[in-house]
């Protein structure tokens, strides 16, 4: 800039002083700025009218982050929490070409060898548009599958945290590598359709009491003997949003001979995984209204737990309805919304003959509370919950009580908590 400036005053001055004309140097600026913003609107004319697609555009940042406060009635035990903070990155290469990349950093920090927190790239992906309701992508992305899953800014759930079932059944944020066609049909209201393929998950990471969390591969050094395959289809009726998705992937990503050591079924979709997941939002005027249901089948869970030594159940299952009503509806800037939400779960619904039932996760949870926005991409949240669960298994105690803390099946839970988004 201060280049253009200088040789803007220097042609300036030898056209002024050779007409005799008397000029200061406030007005020599002026007109240098004049030059210059001239300049960057015929550049920019020229960018618009390259009809390459050669021109580059400027790289948009956006983020969101979530702070909590959490206290355990029954414990009397109080933590603090930042949550996550999340940047994402999107770049336009040109008009049919994007990069979007999102990093994600978890409680805060990330110790070496320590559990604390954690530092992953939640997206990764390059988008090929290929008219203009049809797209291809590729990468590390996030499948339809679920509402939060896809939808996870601090705004989009009502509580603190977000619900349960899309925590620890559907394994929200859940993202593989892979490629996936999406779009919408335009002759038929719009309707929404994404097909994918994707890795699969990998056995040996399957948690007891997680759900598919660990199995999850994340495009970490994925083994890619097995193959998923996902999809899912929405649209809008009025006020109302329906989605339906499902999934089906192998679960044993190794070479045959390492599958046939462990006693696994190998292949694209050897040792499969099922999970199909439908959920119903209603959104009118003050009320909003969102309803979930989730099942998953791991049909070879048995030789999972021959071959891992560990107590992968058969069927889990979980939903949920929330109910809100926004007080400040008639405010086009604030929100203030009231809600509860009722969650059922059961983790494990059916065991494998070498499984172990667990009554501790079959679970309900009632949450009641309110969010507030002063603003659009600031959330204030609070809220309480009541957590019900069925007997622990003594079985599966490695120490029984006070070594090991003690097991309650009723627990009250106080949060409150911070959002941003931009």
């Amino acid at each position: 800039m201060i280049f253009l400036c200088n040789v803007a005053k220097n042609n300036l001055s030898k056209t002024i002083y050779k007409n005799n004309m008397p000029i200061n140097h406030t007005t020599f600026r002026i007109i240098a700025i004049i030059f210059l913003l001239l300049s960057i609107k015929v550049q920019g004319q020229k960018a618009n009218s390259d009809s390459s697609n050669s021109v580059r555009n400027v790289p948009i940042i956006s983020g969101y982050g979530e702070a909590s406060f959490t206290y355990l009635d029954k414990q009397q035990k109080a933590s603090f929490n930042f949550d996550r903070a999340v940047i994402l990155m999107s770049y336009r290469f040109n008009k049919n070409i994007q990069l979007v990349t999102e990093f994600e950093l978890e409680s805060a920090g990330v110790e070496a060898g320590g559990k604390s927190g954690e530092f992953s790239i939640e997206q990764a992906y390059l988008e090929f548009k290929l008219n203009k309701n049809n797209r291809i992508v590729a990468g590390l992305f996030i499948p339809r599958i679920g509402y939060t899953n896809e939808y996870h800014l601090p705004g989009d759930h009502l509580g603190v945290a977000r619900p349960y079932v899309e925590t620890v059944i559907i394994p929200t944020t859940w993202r593989e590598m892979g490629i996936s066609l999406k779009g919408n049909f335009e002759n038929l209201g719009g309707l929404e359709y994404q097909l994918s393929l994707m890795n699969g998950f990998n056995a040996e990471n399957l948690e007891y009491g997680s759900g598919l969390r660990g199995a999850s591969q994340e495009g970490r050094a994925t083994l890619g003997n097995s193959l998923a395959l996902q999809g899912a289809i929405n649209g809008y009726t009025g006020p109302i949003r329906l989605q339906l998705s499902g999934y089906v992937g192998g679960s044993a990503p190794y070479e045959p001979k390492l599958a046939d050591s462990l006693g696994l079924e190998s292949g694209p979709l050897g040792s499969p995984v099922f999970l199909v997941e439908g959920n119903a939002m209603y959104n009118s005027g003050p009320w909003q209204i969102r309803a979930l249901a989730t099942m998953i089948n791991i049909s070879k869970a048995k030789d999972i737990n021959k071959a891992f030594a560990s107590n992968v159940p058969q069927e889990l299952w979980g939903g949920y309805l929330e109910l809100g009503y926004d007080f400040l509806h008639k405010n086009e800037n604030r929100k203030l919304i009231g809600f509860t939400r009722f969650e059922m779960l059961d983790m494990n619904s059916k065991v494998p003959e070498n499984g172990i039932q667990n009554d501790a996760f079959k679970q309900t949870y009632l949450i009641a509370g309110f969010l507030y926005q002063p603003t659009a991409g600031v959330s204030i949240k609070a809220d309480y919950t009541f957590k019900s669960t069925g007997d622990y298994n003594k079985d599966l105690l490695i120490a029984p009580f006070p070594t090991q803390n003690r097991y309650y099946t009723q627990q009250g839970i106080w949060s409150l908590g911070i959002g941003y988004s931009f």
